[in-house]
């Protein structure tokens, strides 16, 4: 789509009398529902990781429940309850909603309206291919699309991690963050292992100090 986009800057648009040829996208909504279910099958096998890591399975990428289990297994305030349920409300509930409606239209989750490269003549505006569930807004479909890819790779590596240090399954290793200034195309990692920094082991005189001076 960039490609199309960035072709119509440069040339415009091939026209005739009376008439304006629009690009089109070929088989747009077919990728679209690929593109959801491929996008399912990602949370859904992220959802996975409670099976291996907690010994607990989940019928699909229902992150709601997950969210309730997580909050009676470790308390609502705990990391892992607290990073579901913000990138549960912030995109994968919508995603999940966009994916339901393209495969059950006009099902719970309603209707997927998906449009192609569209041009305005009363504007001359030219949109490119977007998409709105229901009455929502429109939105750029490419866009879109690299940001939720973004967005599973960031929450599955999180969920990872989170997990491993829930289950304390390496005490001796703990992950850090790598700068966007140290990443490439070539590596373009964004977690990496570090050694764990053990607590500091007091003398005695200072830790019976500390005992005597601990609030109640």
């Amino acid at each position: 789509m960039d490609a199309v986009v960035a072709e119509v800057k440069a040339k415009g648009f091939e026209t005739q009398p009376h008439a304006i040829t629009v690009l089109h996208v070929l088989d747009l909504e077919r990728d679209v529902e690929q593109f959801l279910t491929n996008a399912n099958d990602v949370l859904r096998d992220a959802a996975g990781l409670f099976k291996i890591f907690f010994d607990k399975e989940f019928n699909g990428p229902r992150y709601d429940d997950i969210i309730k289990w997580c909050g009676k297994r470790f308390g609502q305030d705990h990391h892992l309850a607290q990073l579901i349920k913000a990138d549960q409300e912030e995109w994968i509930r919508e995603l999940i909603y966009k994916r339901n409606a393209a495969e059950h239209p006009d099902g719970r989750s309603g209707h997927l309206h998906v449009h192609n490269f569209e041009f305005d003549e009363a504007t001359r505006n030219f949109y490119v291919p977007s998409w709105k569930r229901n009455d929502q807004p429109r939105t750029g479909i490419a866009h879109d699309m690299t940001t939720y890819v973004e967005n599973m790779l960031t929450f599955c590596e999180d969920l990872l991690v989170v997990s491993m240090k829930t289950v304390g399954i390496m005490p001796a290793v703990d992950f850090a963050i790598i700068p966007e200034t140290g990443r490439t195309k070539e590596r373009p990692h964004r977690v990496r292992v570090v050694l764990a920094v053990p607590a500091p082991v007091l003398p005695q005189s200072k830790l019976q100090t500390a005992a005597s001076t601990k609030p109640i």
